[in-house]
């Protein structure tokens, strides 16, 4: 059995960008109720929401700060978030289809 390293590797990058930022969004991008935010704060949380949401169905922490906030805020998370769910799908098309070559090569 030979293993194409090209597919391995890129499917091990991507796992690790998945978990890496599910890590950086839990200890750098926790959503506090009792904090008032910013718009530069509406880019960072919308890029690490869909972290924050599958996150927050394990415990009792906020995914987005809707207490609070201004306009500008809600434009810049609304922006960042849809792009980071368009990264993330990408992400997880490209994770099937290069773990699908790897198998399909056996």
């Amino acid at each position: 059995m030979k293993i194409d390293w090209e597919y391995l590797v890129i499917s091990v990058a991507i796992v690790l960008l998945g978990v890496g930022m599910f890590l950086f969004a839990h200890f750098f991008c926790n959503v506090s109720p009792n904090d008032t935010y910013c718009w530069y704060h509406g880019i960072y949380h919308g890029i690490f929401s869909f972290p924050n949401w599958v996150m927050s169905w394990f415990s009792d922490r906020l995914w987005v700060a809707d207490i609070d906030t201004n306009t500008a805020y809600k434009f810049f998370y609304w922006i960042f978030k849809e792009i980071s769910a368009l990264v993330f799908l990408v992400m997880f098309v490209f994770l099937f289809i290069f773990i699908k070559e790897i198998f399909k090569k056996k």
